[in-house]
């Protein structure tokens, strides 16, 4: 009966924590190797891991897990991807290869913002170069 009790404790916090639980819903897509979960229409966290094992935890880049809905739509093939938002068209070819410019792109799709296409490996000339702890030095 303990274990039962246990059990059932265990199962009812990680239905009732709203962090997973809305965290898991923004998960576009997921399979052995890439988790690609939308932060909002516009934002996306993209995650390669050759071991099969993915971090819920907190980290420096994203403290934050409990996301807002995000409106998307996937469409799923047996070669590849695509999660389409209001702002963005996201397209992973399927494979076991970490990103790259020949298996992920991003588009924007919003009139209201300047269009581009992402790739990995495109130079960001904006790019600042650190995180904002090691910017301002503290």
């Amino acid at each position: 009966m303990k274990t039962v009790c246990v059990i059932l404790f265990l199962f009812l916090i990680l239905c009732l924590s709203p962090a997973w639980s809305q965290t898991a819903k923004n998960i576009a897509y997921q399979d052995d190797h890439v988790r690609i979960t939308l932060i909002d229409d516009g934002a996306v966290r993209l995650e390669y891991s050759a071991e099969e094992k993915f971090i819920n935890d907190c980290s420096q880049i994203a403290v934050i897990r409990d996301y807002a809905p995000v409106d998307y739509k996937v469409c799923n093939s047996s070669k590849k991807v695509r999660i389409l938002t209001g702002a963005m068209t996201i397209t992973y070819r399927k494979g076991k290869e970490p990103f790259s410019a020949s298996n992920l792109s991003i588009t924007s799709v919003s009139k209201e913002s300047q269009p581009f296409v992402w790739k990995p490996g495109i130079k960001d000339t904006a790019n600042l170069k650190g995180t904002y702890y090691s910017l301002d030095m503290y």
